[in-house]
């Protein structure tokens, strides 16, 4: 006696049994459901379910490697070019919104020519399934700068509050980066900003900002970077430059919200440092937690006061390879 099985009929089931099947999956089994057809799509866009969330989705721009949307930890999607060389026998054709590219089989990679137009059809496609809108992105030092100037245009085109930005990028990118100024990166628009010409480059988020390739700034950004976490690194700052940012710091006039910063310095001369500061000098370890889970010793650093009495620890060190000047604002993140 044999036994033949047929497809279960998924979108027959009563919406409330529909939403807990879709509660019991993950966010990637989510978006590789609604792939299927456009029946499919429509179904989990109508359905409610427990991932659904507006500030959920992170989109990873990289030149060297698959780009990828992201939802907190979940990768749902990866964009590749598609080279001449790969066995078609491994992909099928999927289409994502108006265009048709080739997946692997095995894989959730979108293979295709028109890497831009296929993110951005990914992108709308995963925040359209979930009720999401990118508030994340990281673009890689890689990424040629054309790509860069279309990822910006198209976040400024949205009305979204953006609240993470990771940047590994030089001097090549400035171009692209002007477009910063017109990306929303909290609810007032940075509308107070906007007329001052030393802040015209860009807008920076909320949140969090990462630099990896910082050669490029300037102190006069450091006026409009009131982020709470910001890492700068390789910047081309100098122990004297720093001390004209913790002097503006301690009047209160750039980097109000700052909890944690790091910043790349080309030297790591103390006296030049502290210089017209009033600091209270300490050598007993400290902890500074970003959370319950990261934890970050100081081994010694001078504390220095702010006019409204918020006190900041400096510390300095290196690497061997690049010297870096940290600020850290108590009370810490788990007060």
């Amino acid at each position: 006696m044999t036994s033949t099985s047929s497809p279960f009929p998924l979108f027959r089931l009563p919406h409330v049994v529909l939403t807990e099947v879709f509660n019991s999956t993950t966010p990637d089994e989510i978006i590789r459901i609604s792939l299927c057809s456009k029946r499919a799509a429509r179904f989990i866009k109508y359905t409610s379910n427990k991932w659904k969330n507006k500030n959920s989705l992170r989109l990873f721009f990289y030149e060297n490697e698959p780009s990828r949307i992201q939802y907190f930890d979940y990768p749902l999607l990866f964009v590749s070019k598609f080279s001449k060389n790969e066995n078609l026998e491994h992909f099928e054709n999927v289409k994502v919104g108006n265009a048709i590219a080739k997946m692997g089989k095995r894989n959730m990679t979108i293979y295709c020519k028109n890497t831009l137009e296929v993110i951005n059809r990914v992108v709308e496609h995963s925040m359209e399934c979930l009720n999401c809108e990118i508030s994340s992105f990281a673009i890689s030092h890689l990424t040629m700068s054309y790509e860069i100037h279309w990822v910006l245009q198209w976040m400024s085109s949205r009305n979204t509050v953006f609240t993470y930005c990771w940047l590994d990028c030089n001097q090549d990118a400035i171009e692209g980066l002007n477009n910063f100024k017109n990306i929303r990166f909290n609810s007032t628009a940075n509308g107070s900003r906007t007329n001052n010409p030393t802040t015209s480059l860009m807008a920076i988020p909320t949140e969090y900002l990462s630099i990896f390739q910082g050669s490029w700034l300037k102190k006069t950004h450091l006026n409009y970077m009131n982020c709470t976490l910001l890492d700068l690194e390789r910047t081309s700052f100098s122990c004297g430059d720093i001390n004209e940012i913790l002097k503006k710091w301690q009047r209160g006039e750039i980097l109000s919200h700052l909890k944690c910063g790091r910043f790349g310095t080309t030297n790591q001369d103390l006296d030049q440092l502290l210089e017209g500061i009033m600091y209270q000098m300490f050598i007993e370890k400290k902890e500074y937690k970003m959370s319950e889970s990261d934890v970050h010793p100081i081994y010694g650093g001078f504390n220095i006061d702010r006019e409204d009495g918020v006190v900041g620890t400096v510390t300095n060190y290196s690497d061997g390879f690049h010297n870096m000047f940290a600020l850290m604002v108590w009370p810490d993140w788990t007060n």
